[in-house]
């Protein structure tokens, strides 16, 4: 009988220490997966306004030309229609008394190979400007300067030669479109000298 009370007394004192130790485990499990669900709890929950700004990327803008480039496009137009159309000059002694063409010009003088060098220099410039390279419209602004630079320099070589160095200036008079090729080009070399961009390091 008395082994039978020690029995069970020890059988209730093994229990109760069983469930103070499962009691304690529970105890630290959840201790232990409580940050990780407040953790899903953050990740879960989320902005429906933030996540559909996310998603929604934006359209990349249509770059057109800007304004100098346009500028610059136009000002070597004009270059060209300015060789073939509108009194560019006149003078006496050259045989061209009314005012005529800077074509008709280089051909009385058999000078027809600097009408190319005048062509490629605003041909260049367009080019340049179009496709937004700025060493190719300054290679065309130097060679369209030199270009009108030569022309002069064979006009005024002629009438040097013709009617003496002092009147060589007195019997040229340049025309409303020799004005407007001197000040285009001059306009095309300072659109043409831009300005350097600095690279931004991300």
């Amino acid at each position: 009988m008395g082994l039978l009370i020690g029995f069970t007394v020890l059988k209730i004192k093994k229990n109760r220490k069983e469930a103070v130790t499962r009691s304690d485990s529970d105890v630290e499990a959840e201790d232990f997966e409580a940050p990780g669900d407040v953790l899903e709890s953050e990740t879960m929950v989320t902005d429906p306004a933030t996540s559909a700004q996310a998603e929604v990327k934006p359209k990349p803008k249509k770059m057109g030309h800007p304004l100098r480039s346009k500028l610059l496009i136009a000002g070597a137009i004009l270059l060209i229609i300015s060789t073939y159309i509108g009194p560019f000059a006149s003078a006496v002694v050259a045989g061209y008394s009314t005012p005529t063409t800077l074509l008709s010009i280089l051909k009385t003088l058999g000078q027809q190979k600097v009408l190319l060098a005048l062509l490629i220099g605003p041909v260049l410039i367009i080019l340049g400007a179009w496709f937004r390279s700025q060493w190719i419209v300054k290679i065309g602004s130097w060679v369209n300067l030199i270009a009108y630079g030569y022309t002069f320099y064979i006009i005024y070589k002629n009438e040097a030669e013709t009617s003496g160095f002092p009147g060589m200036f007195n019997n040229v008079h340049l025309g409303w479109n020799g004005y407007l090729a001197v000040g285009i080009t001059i306009l095309i070399l300072a659109f043409g000298r831009g300005r350097k961009r600095r690279k931004v390091e991300q």
